[in-house]
């Protein structure tokens, strides 16, 4: 466990204790590691890296993971629709954190799905709610949201 404060350097004498105790400074040819300034300096600070990877014939390298870029690229690619998406978070938690709003959205399903008069729609489906860190709970949300638009629309007018 990395003790307290989280910063590069105790990063750094964590990696290098782990490192020694499983005798692979020499064979570490490269590290992953998250996004965060503390991890970066730990990495690639230059007295971290001289013994990294020995006398081998490459460099060292530093490689951030995608599980923590990619919802940086696409929270930006999303930064226009913050507002819709706001809005969308609102319903969905009023009606998701009311009983009495999740059974009436459920009701007017039914009555949409028994009257044919959405041809796309055969089944009830409840909203999602969006977990801020994970875009695809995002994703997941405004895609339900599209789907119940309709009984949505009649629910919000209601």
């Amino acid at each position: 466990m990395i003790k307290h404060p989280h910063d590069s350097s105790t990063h750094k004498d964590f990696l290098f204790e782990t490192l020694e105790a499983f005798s692979i400074i020499e064979k570490t040819i490269c590290a992953t590691t998250d996004n965060a300034s503390n991890m970066e300096a730990a990495i690639t600070e230059p007295k971290s890296i001289v013994n990294l990877g020995g006398g081998l014939p490459f460099p060292f390298t530093h490689y951030r993971g995608i599980k923590h870029t990619l919802p940086l690229g696409v929270s930006s690619a999303l930064k226009d629709l913050r507002p819709l998406m706001k809005d969308i978070r609102e319903v969905v938690l009023a009606v998701k954190s009311s009983m009495e709003s999740n059974k009436g959205l459920m009701e007017l399903q039914t009555d949409i799905i028994q009257a044919g008069t959405i041809g796309d729609m055969r089944e009830l489906m409840e909203l999602i709610e969006d977990v801020t860190r994970s875009w695809n709970t995002t994703y997941l949300m405004l895609e339900r949201a599209y789907g119940l638009r309709f009984p949505l629309t009649r629910f919000l007018q209601e």
